[in-house]
């Protein structure tokens, strides 16, 4: 009776479309049956479009400051900086990091005024 009862709900998931939950592309049967859960998997390149659809929904700041927020919430979320004790070599990282960006964009480098980010500079 069980064996019947497990054919038959498998035979129902098959007629199914199933999708993942964060990018809404349908899913393959063996993804469906898989043991894995995916469903805590961040993919960089979604959350980066998601990242950006949230800033553009600001009013009244700059595309400046919305690059610069960006690049902040990608570099934070990448490198787990969770706590204010945190600040410190993150600020460093950060500016180590997106230097260059910093230099041929003076409207970037403008909204460093951390001095932890004086490195920057």
């Amino acid at each position: 009776m069980i064996f019947f009862f497990s054919c038959f709900s498998l035979s129902r998931l098959e007629g199914r479309v199933f999708v993942h939950s964060h990018t809404a592309q349908p899913m393959s049967l063996a993804e469906v049956y898989a043991e894995a859960d995916s469903e805590d998997e961040v993919d960089k390149e979604v959350a980066a479009i998601e990242g950006i659809r949230n800033l553009n929904r600001f009013g009244g700041v700059t595309e400046h400051q919305k690059r610069m927020m960006h690049l902040w919430n990608t570099f934070k979320k990448e490198q787990r900086v969770l706590a204010d004790g945190h600040m410190p070599w993150a600020c460093e990282a950060f500016c180590t990091q997106h230097k260059e960006e910093f230099i041929q964009s003076p409207e970037l480098l403008m909204y460093v005024s951390n001095p932890f980010l004086s490195s920057c500079k």
